[in-house]
């Protein structure tokens, strides 16, 4: 089957508590994996914010040791392109802690927004 790059999620806004952005999808019978190309962050304000990224593995309880962006500045108005190719997975059951990766975010303000760009392969 080939693999189309397509919009994970977004545009949506962070919160300024840290949740889930992204969760890899359950498949019916099959294990899905999801690359994670392009993460897109785009402050919308007038003034600096901060961006944290988590990726929680499935089956543990997030911990700072997850964080792969942490208390990330953008200046006002400013939209960065981050490159990746961050692999998450679910293990074939259905979608949720016990079962999928996830990305955990949080921002400053809400006036930070994000998309992220991949593909999930079944």
């Amino acid at each position: 089957m080939p693999l189309t790059q397509k919009r994970l999620v977004g545009p949506a806004a962070f919160a300024t508590s840290a949740g889930d952005i992204y969760t890899v999808p359950y498949n019916v019978g099959y294990v899905t994996t999801t690359v994670i190309k392009e993460i897109i962050l785009c402050n919308t304000s007038a003034s600096a914010q901060t961006v944290t990224l988590y990726l929680k593995p499935y089956g543990v309880t997030v911990a700072s040791s997850h964080i792969f962006i942490n208390s990330f500045s953008l200046a006002a108005n400013e939209t960065v392109t981050i490159s990746t190719s961050m692999v998450l997975t679910n293990s074939n059951n259905t979608a949720g802690d016990t079962y999928s990766d996830k990305i955990r975010g949080l921002a400053s303000a809400v006036t930070v927004n994000y998309i992220l760009n991949g593909y999930e392969e079944y």
